[in-house]
């Protein structure tokens, strides 16, 4: 937001010359659209959810967007205010465009978050200062000729991204960057109220509430990686994550929950079939007005039927024969509010699956859309059928273990099995929560399909538990190399486990030589492959054991291999299996072996060497014994011509042959600079000599003073430094490069001079008292004294040299005696030094 007031200038003046009102409007449908200002491409787009977040353009908006958007609902348009120049837009359908012009905004702030009032009245937009804290919020009046507006301050430090309004209650909600809470303001004092932090990883963007009175946001998750959309309670402040979607800037956001939306939730969501499902559905009338003749339809696939009401608000009897399959409401009157029917559904005896199902409430007015679908409040998308899922199974009875510690718990699901459930226990609640070892039975069913599921849980004391940890030595190695395999075996289960074998499969190329170290006994089964393992009847004493195996790597190809053994036979209980992990990773995982080597026994390189230069040639990650041509046997090996070099490495299978081809790199120098010498808030050329026999050059300076040079990478910049400061330059024809330092010494002496004496006769000559500098500096205050301390003359902010700031020698418009008189000035210099000097001064006539 720093650099918005600059750009904002800019296209106040663009705006001001180019705007012209838009003809020919035509409003919104109230259909509870979502609005979203995209920032990049400075265009109006239609928000929804389908699985993933999605953005239909309308159309462009004008020059410097619009932010503060609200939806009206006495009049179907969209208002907002243009940044550019604080000027109130209407906004119709397509994006169509009206400048209404000023409306008594402050041009010295920026308004961007802001929503209008239920009553439609007013258009509150929040007023933040050039950092982004706001100042107060703007009460446009939108019925009023001219548009007048009224401030109410914020008290606080806030920077709200955005507001809006809850059409039920009134209340002002809105969201705090600073705090990254949301908030509720008090439209009248300004008084805000936060509530506790959102989490770290989310961030939002923009508010909007539906026709529910349910409060929305879209945002950004997971630290800024996707954009994101998530539901907000409004008791709470915290945020659910529903969806999301890749990254798009947005710059504003606004919504019509004047709309007539409809819910539906079915309970159970799944069940067995012959049962009976209950949907409920919600019905919001934010229209502020009484529909009349609307028709409830609610098609139902085959094998489902209506079974009756659980709830009906509006007392009229479901029709199910006009059309066949589907269940009538006709002729209902829907005030506004919030209305439930709950239906009762009968499902029968039909296949498994899943089963979609939408209603529909039709004869609406054009303006509402003519008609309203149902959504699934389960899921983020928008205006999805709700699914029911009828479950069959081809076994009467299942089976599941479980194992938990002592003080532990355990929640055995059976909602797949529908409400009408039965425990051991005596519980109907398709979730049973259980801390104690036992088997819990639970029985569902009716005449179409019954089961029995048994859950054997199992509950001991803590901890219960075996682990086998599995590195190599050493862990990096090259080919033909012996290896040690290492397993350490933890057992905290309480007791010894005997009658336990372990196995692994040894990568590919590797061969099993022998056991190096086995304290847990066991026989070494001999009829498998060289690179199998399998030892059996081990007893894992209580504690830590070590099992070393010796193994031998063939030829095979450098990388990184992964390995991971395993020991089984286990009580049933604590699980049969425990496979080998790796102790220097986080995650449970295969442990790594790196094999080095090369991927050929002749390999090449080509490089440069500049001139007077050395170049070391590194060969440590292709070996560990070495041969160089000299007969030397190092790692490294330095060269200072061109030329070709070579190596011989003699580890792995075979040795391989390295060579260098060593060419010449073209010249870059920088020639040697003399320091500069200037005055503090001078500026100075620096212009080395740079003497380049390649075909490019990239230059690159070095400020440490921070925006102290005109340019980073261009040849000869203007240096501003306000102290003695040491520049770096680097260049580089892409071969072969060179840097030089540059010194600016800055005399730093304050240099100031006055007239002690001045004639001020109007001759033209000495007539003016002033203060005269080589230097720069700022006068911030000049003030002139008689002997009794009286102020004569004062000058403010104004600088060095200028004649026509000076004292003319009189006060009040009348020109005083001959004598000494004194006076005082301070003076701010370039480095934002203020200094007070001070002297006297004699008038003669």
């Amino acid at each position: 937001m720093m650099n918005v007031p600059l750009i904002c200038i800019w296209l106040m003046i663009f705006l001001t010359l180019t705007t012209r009102s838009a003809s020919g409007q035509t409003p919104f449908e109230r259909t509870g659209q979502v609005f979203l200002v995209l920032q990049n491409s400075n265009e109006l787009a239609e928000f929804g959810v389908d699985n993933t977040l999605q953005m239909d353009a309308l159309g462009a908006l004008p020059p410097g967007g619009l932010n503060a958007l609200g939806f009206r609902g006495t009049d179907n348009f969209l208002y907002g205010i243009n940044p550019a120049n604080n000027h109130l837009y209407k906004i119709g359908k397509n994006a169509t465009t009206q400048d209404l012009g000023d409306a008594g905004l402050d041009n010295t702030l920026f308004y961007l978050a802001g929503d209008i009032s239920p009553d439609g009245k007013y258009l509150l937009s929040v007023g933040s200062d050039p950092t982004g804290f706001d100042v107060h919020l703007a009460k446009t009046d939108l019925t009023a000729p001219g548009f007048n507006t009224t401030f109410v301050p914020l008290g606080g430090a806030w920077s709200l991204a955005d507001v809006a309004f809850d059409p039920f209650t009134g209340t002002l909600f809105g969201f705090d960057a600073i705090g990254r809470s949301i908030v509720t303001i008090d439209v009248n004092s300004g008084a805000v109220l936060p509530f506790p932090s959102i989490s770290n990883e989310n961030k939002i963007f923009g508010l909007y509430f539906d026709a529910f009175g349910d409060l929305y946001a879209y945002g950004s998750a997971v630290y800024g990686i996707v954009d994101a959309f998530f539901s907000i309670n409004k008791s709470t402040g915290k945020e659910k994550l529903l969806a999301t979607g890749p990254v798009t800037p947005v710059a504003d956001m606004a919504s019509c929950p004047f709309s007539v939306e409809m819910k539906n939730a079915a309970d159970p969501v799944a069940m067995l079939p012959c049962s009976e499902a209950m949907y409920d559905f919600i019905l919001a009338n934010g229209s502020q007005e009484t529909f009349s003749n609307l028709d409830f339809e609610y098609p139902l696939p085959a094998g489902f039927h209506f079974a009756g009401f659980a709830q009906n608000p509006f007392g009229v009897p479901a029709d199910t024969l006009s059309v066949p399959g589907t269940l009538r409401l006709e002729n209902l009157t829907l005030p506004p509010g919030i209305r439930k029917i709950g239906i009762k559904i009968s499902v029968g005896d039909i296949p498994k699956g899943k089963y979609t199902t939408q209603a529909m409430l039709k004869n609406l007015p054009d303006l509402y859309g003519t008609q309203s679908v149902s959504d699934n409040p389960v899921t983020a998308s928008f205006e999805d059928g709700t699914a029911l899922q009828v479950n069959r199974f081809d076994e009467d009875s299942l089976f599941y273990r479980w194992f938990i510690c002592h003080g532990e718990s355990v929640e055995l699901d059976g909602t797949a099995f529908g409400n009408a459930v039965q425990w051991n226990t005596g519980a109907t609640n398709p979730k049973l929560n259980v801390s104690q070892g036992g088997i819990f039975s639970l029985k569902a069913g009716n005449t179409c399909e019954q089961i029995v599921v048994n859950h054997d849980v199992t509950s001991a004391s803590c901890p219960y538990t075996i682990r086998v940890l599995h590195t190599f030595a050493p862990d990096t190695l090259f080919p033909c190399d012996d290896v040690i395999f290492r397993f350490v075996f933890e057992n905290d289960s309480g007791e010894p486990r005997k009658k336990v074998s372990f196995s692994d499969t040894l990568p590919t190329g590797f061969a099993f030589k022998k056991i190096l170290k086995n304290p847990s006994g066991g026989n070494l089964r001999t009829d498998f492959l060289p690179n199998v393992i399998v030892l059996e009847g081990l007893n894992l004493k209580v504690g830590k054991d070590t099992l070393d195996l010796l193994a031998e790597v063939g030829d095979v190809v450098p990388g990184s291999h992964k390995n991971r053994g395993q020991i089984y036979g286990l009580p049933l209980v604590m699980g049969p299996v425990r496979l080998t992990d790796d102790p220097n990773t986080i995650a449970f995982d295969s442990s790594t072996l790196h094999v080095l080597g090369t991927l050929a026994d002749t390999l090449f390189f080509q490089d440069k060497i500049c001139p007077n230069a050395e170049l070391l040639l590194d060969a440590s990650d292709l070996g560990k014994t070495f041969l160089w041509q000299d007969g030397s046997t190092d790692a490294e090996f330095l060269v200072k011509t061109p030329g070709e070099y070579q190596l011989t490495l003699l580890d792995g299978c075979n040795p391989a042959a390295v060579f260098w081809q060593i060419g010449a790199g073209a010249a870059v120098e920088i020639g040697l600079t003399e320091p500069f010498f200037i005055h503090q808030g001078e500026e100075i050329l620096l212009e080395p000599v740079i003497v380049n026999q390649g075909d490019s050059l990239a230059i690159t300076w070095t400020d440490p003073p921070g925006h102290s040079l005109s340019c980073l990478n261009c040849p000869a910049p203007v240096a501003a430094p306000l102290q003695t400061t040491m520049y770096g330059v680097q260049v580089s024809n892409g071969a072969c490069s060179d840097s030089a330092t540059i010194v600016v010494e800055v005399d730093e002496t304050r240099r100031i001079f006055t007239a002690n004496v001045f004639s001020p006769n109007d001759d033209g000559i000495n007539d003016f008292f002033y203060l005269q500098s080589p230097d720069q500096g700022f006068i911030r205050l000049l003030r002139v004294f008689d002997r009794w301390g009286n102020v004569l003359f004062s000058s403010q902010n104004c600088v060095f040299n200028e004649i026509s700031n000076g004292w003319n020698g009189s006060s009040d418009g009348k020109k005083l005696p001959p004598g000494v008189y004194l006076w005082q000035a301070e003076i701010e210099f370039p480095d934002a030094e203020k200094k007070v000097y001070s002297g006297d001064v004699t008038i003669i006539r």
